[in-house]
């Protein structure tokens, strides 16, 4: 007989202890000694004293008076020391996380709850430490889902937050990939070999980002978070990059590919006695056109617009050039290395020249 069994219960309790005992055994296997004969009482105070039934029966009494004798048991002693392991979460907590200390530390309780089996253990005198492991355990597997090796809150983890009522959060991660764009991009594109021919790959790149970035924008409402989020942007990279490239294509269909040629490039060809007449004409025309915007302005501009011509054009040393402008070899140099940035723009600006080779 189960200790504290009242004679008056024994002619109905008594045939239905052995199976009342296998059947705490088999659904509780893992209770203490003591948890254990605090449920056996339980159910006896509870049980009909004209009670008829199989195996099945038993099992189905022992559910009904053991699951909400365990489980408000469970939260009497969970309330009781809860208090108790509030510093230690705050104090373990990454500093990234603890602007969100409130989220956290309900998020991380109730992970610790779910855990705390108090019943399974001998006594209550073990709680505290076993809430102490508890703590340990939980919040170190949480930092390590929630934080990056930089110590930055996970792409993912600031979703949560923002679907949490933390609207910030979206524009903390809409900040980070806008930065994160300038890398991401390029090597998306460059692997898949998505820029079109007659485009200048970083310019190509740099258009990407920057309507990626207005994308994320619009449909950062629409992930989630089943993947992983930069996986996800990765997969609208590479869907612009596509229909910006066949809308590039699409407008120059008629006039045909657009050649780029570098700055560089030119300034040797013009140099050089032995490239075909034709495309060096054709460059040097481009070059006249070119100084004739930048002698505009003003007096200095078009000094060095003057020097540049006689250097690349009429193919004179740099003292001739000084002579035939009145100066000194020294400003002509400073002609060309001051003026330089402003010619590579119209060149770039109206030309369709870049700096980058195709």
């Amino acid at each position: 007989m189960a200790p504290g069994a009242s004679q008056k219960d024994l002619s109905s309790w008594d045939p239905y202890y052995d199976r009342i005992v296998e059947a705490v055994k088999t659904t509780y296997p893992e209770l203490s000694a003591e948890s254990h004969d605090e449920l056996l009482a339980s159910i006896q105070s509870n049980f009909p004293e004209t009670f008829v039934g199989d195996t099945k029966a038993v099992l189905g009494l022992v559910m009904r008076v053991a699951t909400p004798l365990i489980a408000n048991k469970r939260r009497q002693l969970w309330e009781a020391n809860k208090a108790s392991i509030l510093p230690m979460i705050r104090k373990t907590m990454p500093p990234a996380a603890r602007e969100f200390e409130i989220y956290y530390t309900t998020t991380l309780l109730n992970q610790i709850f779910e855990r705390f089996y108090p019943e399974t253990w001998s006594t209550v005198d073990e709680i505290p430490e076993k809430l102490k492991g508890l703590v340990k355990e939980v919040v170190s597997t949480a930092v390590a889902q929630i934080m990056t090796r930089d110590g930055e809150l996970r792409d993912e983890e600031l979703v949560r937050l923002y679907k949490s009522g933390y609207e910030k959060c979206k524009t903390m991660l809409l900040e980070r990939y806008a930065t994160m764009l300038h890398d991401l991009a390029p090597r998306i594109i460059y692997a898949k070999s998505l820029c079109p021919s007659m485009e200048d790959p970083p310019q190509f790149a740099k258009d990407v980002a920057q309507e990626v970035s207005l994308k994320l924008l619009q449909k950062f409402g629409s992930y989630k978070v089943d993947s992983k989020f930069e996986t996800w942007v990765g997969s609208i990279i590479e869907n612009e990059a596509k229909t910006l490239g066949a809308r590039k294509q699409f407008g120059r269909a008629k006039a045909g590919p657009r050649t780029y040629i570098s700055f560089e490039d030119l300034e040797r060809e013009l140099a050089d006695p032995v490239i075909p007449i034709i495309k060096l004409r054709e460059h040097r025309e481009i070059l006249r056109k070119a100084l004739q915007k930048h002698r505009a302005g003003g007096i200095k501009d078009a000094k060095s617009a003057d020097a540049i011509e006689l250097r690349y054009i009429e193919e004179l040393e740099t003292s001739d050039i000084a002579k035939r402008i009145g100066t000194t070899d020294s400003y002509v140099a400073r002609l060309f290395s001051d003026d330089y940035p402003k010619l590579r723009q119209i060149l770039t600006d109206d030309f369709g020249l870049t700096g980058t080779e195709l």
